[in-house]
């Protein structure tokens, strides 16, 4: 009997395997869950992108009535997008609005936030920064949140519409797929165009795909990690493009103020020291410019150090090859770092990093917080600095020394009294 049902089981687990490809093949497939959240609309080839300006965006709608919370930032829980060129992370903080997204709620992720509300002025939504570039004829574009979840996706191509004419592609209930609007500029935070409305068939129409919702996340949970008493490096950019120049930047990450009187920044190339001044406040950040703070960056590889009011190290940053041109390297989280080709100075790291046009990879960045109180002469990769010996090791310096002494005696007089025989 068993085997009597092997084949059709098989053959129910080719039709599985068969129907899943055919979505992922589908233009216009979205996963159209009962809850959680879908992209409801995007702008995948605007007709014009002045001034080089990335105009892409993309809309979430939240089909339940549970609010969700996009964990932004870069850490263990934070959500990805991944597009094109990459995985990305989102803003840890919204443009506009909140992270959450209310049931029936609608939010709008973007590139370029300033560019979108220069297009759409009269938009009053929730506004989202995060790297994002979308595929002019056909492409993909995945959400994932801190667990590794996919919590919405959708697949295009330029046959379906809004290819440079100005409009978006916007999922429609009745079809389940993505449609070309009826409206130029789409109608994001609105009720899509094209919904209620009876368009020409879809060839192929979509199947909605059945995937677990994701867990709604009231607000973000604080790291139980505690938050160093000193203001750690946050990004480093040490080999600028054409025109631009090298940065530090600090952040704050306590809940207190700190003051910076007598705190110093030091650098191993060129055995350089920066005098810090002023207060930094809760989770600010500080940017020193080379050119205003007087010290230079070797784009090659470097240490750089945080050196507080009682002379101690108390946070180190290597990296031990060149960064690529115009790249940052960014601080994430739990002493990791990652290279970005969008540098944020002055503003929370997003990273973003298009796996096509990396220059090299470089040596992984490690990050030191010694537990340990270092002299104030000491300075990193410097081959001068050296440590006075302590009591035992000067008297194991003088007995090597008295036993070599004795030794070259030894064969001193052997040697003269062989010649004195001869």
């Amino acid at each position: 009997m068993k085997q009597r049902y092997l084949l059709p089981i098989r053959c129910l687990d080719a039709l599985a395997c068969a129907f899943v490809l055919a979505f992922l093949a589908a233009p216009g497939a979205v996963n159209a869950t009962t809850d959680g959240l879908r992209i409801n609309e995007l702008m995948y080839a605007p007709p014009q992108q002045t001034n080089g300006e990335n105009l892409d965006w993309i809309e979430l709608y939240n089909q339940g009535a549970n609010p969700i919370t996009i964990v932004g930032g870069a850490s263990s829980r934070s959500w990805t997008l991944t597009d094109q060129y990459g995985t990305h992370y989102f803003a840890s903080e919204a443009f506009r609005g909140s992270m959450t997204i209310p049931g029936a709620g609608y939010a709008v992720i973007a590139d370029n936030p300033g560019a979108f509300l220069a297009s759409h002025p009269f938009f009053q939504g929730t506004l989202i920064n995060a790297p994002l570039s979308l595929s002019d004829t056909k492409g993909n574009v995945i959400i994932k949140d801190g667990t590794g979840r996919i919590v919405a996706q959708a697949n295009w191509n330029q046959t379906q519409g809004g290819a440079g004419n100005g409009k978006t592609l916007e999922f429609s209930s009745r079809d389940n797929a993505l449609r070309e609007g009826l409206r130029v500029g789409g109608s994001p935070g609105e009720q899509n165009s094209v919904e209620g409305i009876i368009l020409p068939p879809v060839t192929p129409v979509a199947t909605p795909w059945q995937q677990t919702k994701p867990t709604p996340v009231p607000s973000p949970q604080a790291s139980t990690a505690p938050s160093p008493d000193f203001p750690v490096i946050n990004e480093v950019y040490a080999n600028p493009s054409v025109g631009a120049g090298q940065w530090i930047e600090l952040k704050n990450e306590r809940k207190v103020p700190i003051q910076l009187q007598g705190w110093s920044i030091r650098i191993a190339s060129g055995q350089q020291t920066v005098a810090l001044n002023g207060t930094m406040s809760p989770g600010s950040l500080m940017l020193l410019s080379g050119d205003q703070w007087g010290f230079s960056l070797n784009p090659q590889a470097d240490t750089i150090q945080v050196i507080d009011s009682a002379k101690r190290a108390v946070f180190k940053v290597t990296y031990a090859s060149p960064l690529p041109k115009g790249w940052s390297a960014n601080r994430i989280t739990g002493k990791s770092w990652e290279v970005s080709d969008r540098p944020t100075p002055g503003e929370e790291n997003i990273i973003h990093t298009p796996q096509e046009t990396i220059p090299q990879t470089p040596d992984p960045i490690t990050e030191t917080i010694p537990t340990f109180p270092l002299a104030a002469a000491y300075n990193p990769g410097s081959e001068a600095t050296k440590t006075a010996p302590t009591d035992r090791e000067s008297v194991a310096i003088i007995i090597f020394a008295a036993a070599g002494a004795g030794i070259a005696g030894a064969i001193a007089f052997l040697v003269a009294k062989k010649r004195f025989v001869l």
